[in-house]
């Protein structure tokens, strides 16, 4: 199976490779779905952002703005025929939507991004499922979801249609009524994904943008009182001035 190379712009969909735009396209703010698996505090249903870089300073902090977020996990993907030089691979950005505080949590999609390279991942989780769609290794961007059966299936079907050399991962029941029986599929479940001691290797969620609007009201809420106490000593002072030079007047002109 021949992997697509990555052609400029840096992030552009890939009709090439039957990865076309509607794979690519955005969606709305998405609720993070948390979860504790094996001892370990797991978020499901990030953001994802293409990044030019993992340095990519700029088009993090505007993730973390786009998302209403502050937390993220920076993946990068795999490389075409070896290449694993900084400009051959994708790097992502996932970040919980509209959470700025957040206790140590791993991102679900960073460690199956180790496990698949080009896959849709579907697993239970709770009374829903969770869905993860790979390319190289990378999430794909709105394809880390979490929803229903009925919600999930068109989406898989979707991508199936896009790209039919997609690996099949996940519940052998949900797979069974998305795609024919000779196609092969994957069996995992989520205690299998999430063990403890692969969870317990993954980097936890980075915090990458500081509540600056926070900080400006606490920096304001200190500065304004000094700024008026120091104007309200002015006006006194500017006042005591005034009133003695025009007693020294008045004493003069007694004379």
């Amino acid at each position: 199976m021949e992997w697509p190379a990555p052609s400029p712009p840096r992030f552009a969909p890939d009709t090439a490779s039957g990865l076309d735009e509607s794979l690519y396209r955005e969606r709305d703010h998405k609720t993070p779905v948390f979860q504790r698996i094996n001892g370990h505090q797991l978020v499901f249903s990030l953001e994802w952002h293409w990044l030019a870089s993992r340095e990519d300073r700029p088009a993090i902090r505007r993730a973390c703005r786009e998302s209403d977020g502050a937390y993220g996990a920076l993946i990068s993907g795999r490389g075409v025929d070896g290449d694993e030089s900084e400009h051959a691979v994708e790097h992502v950005l996932g970040v919980p939507a509209k959470h700025k505080k957040l206790k140590r949590c791993v991102s679900a999609a960073a460690v199956v991004s180790n496990l698949y390279d080009t896959a849709v991942i579907v697993v239970p989780l709770g009374d829903q499922y969770w869905l993860l769609a790979l390319s190289r290794g990378t999430p794909i961007v709105g394809k880390d979801m979490v929803g229903s059966a009925t919600t999930l299936r068109p989406v898989v079907q979707e991508l199936l249609s896009a790209y039919p050399e997609f690996q099949c991962v996940g519940d052998l029941t949900f797979w069974r009524d998305v795609v024919k029986t000779e196609t092969p599929v994957t069996e995992a479940s989520i205690d299998e994904l999430f063990s403890r001691e692969r969870v317990s290797k993954a980097p936890a969620l980075s915090r990458y943008e500081h509540n600056w609007t926070s900080s400006w009201l606490r920096i304001a809420a200190v500065i304004v009182p000094l700024l008026m106490l120091g104007l309200y000593q002015q006006e006194i002072r500017s006042a005591a001035r005034a009133y003695f030079t025009d007693a020294e007047q008045r004493e003069l002109q007694a004379r």
